[in-house]
């Protein structure tokens, strides 16, 4: 797909490591790729709020376009393998992810709400390498590998869709990644069908 066309990423998975995951998808006429360089990496990590807007300028400022670059070959990486274990491979070696999350530069600080009064007790994370930007996309896939129902995570039922999903609908029926998208053509489809077998 040509890159000026992109369309923004599709965060349709009600899960942060799903969408991650999502970042390389079949669509339309063919692959999207939303981490073909540092650039896109860090473009992707905000429209996905796993990093702010200050955070990318900072690493931009502070890191070199190669190391940058190498981060994002290292997410692609770690997404394959994501993949893999969503898929069913369980014995996948969990080395790749425990290794970055070994370096984890998390800290707590006490900072002012929004209210005059009121202070918020949260987590920072400092990022001294460039490396350390895989760190939250590590933390969302550490959360989703322990402590998501994988029963309910699902692959869109699109004929050439790849993008997944978790199911968080009250009757766990979901079957598209978007009514709006796959479900639709799937409605068209059906729709042409019953017309071809009545006319």
């Amino acid at each position: 797909m040509i890159d000026n066309v992109r369309p923004d990423p599709f965060l349709i998975a009600d899960n942060a490591a799903l969408d991650f995951m999502n970042s390389e998808c079949f669509f339309g006429d063919g692959m999207i790729e939303w981490i073909g360089n540092g650039a896109d990496l860090l473009s992707w990590m905000v429209k996905s709020d796993l990093i702010t807007e200050d955070i990318r300028v900072a690493s931009e400022r502070q890191f070199s376009q190669k190391s940058l670059d190498d981060v994002a070959i290292k997410a692609r990486s770690l997404r394959d393998w994501l993949r893999a274990f969503t898929a069913g491979s369980e014995k996948s070696d969990l080395k790749i992810l425990t290794d970055i999350l070994a370096k984890d530069n998390l800290y707590w600080t006490v900072t002012q709400g929004d209210d005059d009064h009121a202070l918020v007790w949260r987590q920072e994370r400092t990022y001294k390498k460039a490396s350390d930007l895989l760190l939250p996309i590590a933390e969302v896939i550490g959360d989703f590998i322990c402590n998501v129902d994988h029963t309910h995570t699902r692959n869109c039922e699109g004929p050439q869709c790849t993008l997944w999903f978790n199911d968080v609908t009250k009757n766990r029926k979901r079957r598209w990644c978007s009514m709006s998208v796959c479900g639709n053509r799937a409605k068209v489809a059906a729709h042409r069908e019953r017309k071809r077998k009545l006319g």
